[in-house]
């Protein structure tokens, strides 16, 4: 669900790329391809489902948003999409 400061996010890492998985979450940012080092949520975890909770965020505003996955090799992310919170009343 989204609300006006938070949103639940997920993502599905299918494929560890032959490498532990150190590091998986969700990026938001207000510009296209948020990415590691900016503002993100991350969760514990390998491959599968997950979901995270994306928290501190400004009412009736859109955000672009992506998963990624991390392991030796780098980051891995998914496309970029967008949401946008929901107004205060």
């Amino acid at each position: 669900p989204i609300h006006g400061s938070d949103a639940t996010l997920g993502g599905n890492v299918t494929y560890d790329g032959g490498a532990t998985i150190s590091g998986r979450g969700v990026c938001v940012g207000l510009s296209a391809n948020p990415a590691v080092g900016g503002t993100c949520f991350s969760t514990s975890g390998t491959t599968g489902v997950f979901t995270v909770s994306a928290t501190g965020l400004t009412a009736n505003t859109l955000y672009h948003y992506r998963a990624y996955a991390t392991n030796s090799a780098g980051n891995g992310y998914t496309t970029d999409d967008t949401f946008t919170t929901l107004a205060l009343n």
